[in-house]
């Protein structure tokens, strides 16, 4: 509950993470020479944390929580200090607007 409001709030954070992998558990190859090959696995699949705050009057977010990297934006971890910037940087200021 926010105090004395009288609604209730809620806060979620999520991890989501893409394998982007086929299961070929059962899959038949049936060629002349050896089919016989290595499929390399990545070590991390990609994923994003994304963070969200809700009321039962308005929704904040989504928020990413990103870094920039020469090939683009890139996942990252949450440590306190870009949990702090994220509330003073994104949530302060949406809260501020309604």
């Amino acid at each position: 509950m926010i105090p004395g409001s009288g609604t209730s709030s809620g806060v979620t954070r999520h991890i989501f993470i893409s394998t982007e992998r086929v299961n070929t558990h059962n899959c038949r190859i049936w060629a002349m020479e050896n089919p016989r090959t290595f499929h390399p696995i990545p070590l991390h699949s990609p994923k994003v944390t994304v963070w969200g705050g809700f009321t039962s009057q308005f929704i904040l977010g989504p928020y990413f929580f990103e870094e920039n990297d020469d090939n683009g934006p890139v996942t990252c971890s949450v440590t306190a200090a870009k949990y702090c910037d994220m509330l003073n940087s994104f949530v302060l200021p949406q809260l501020q607007q309604r």
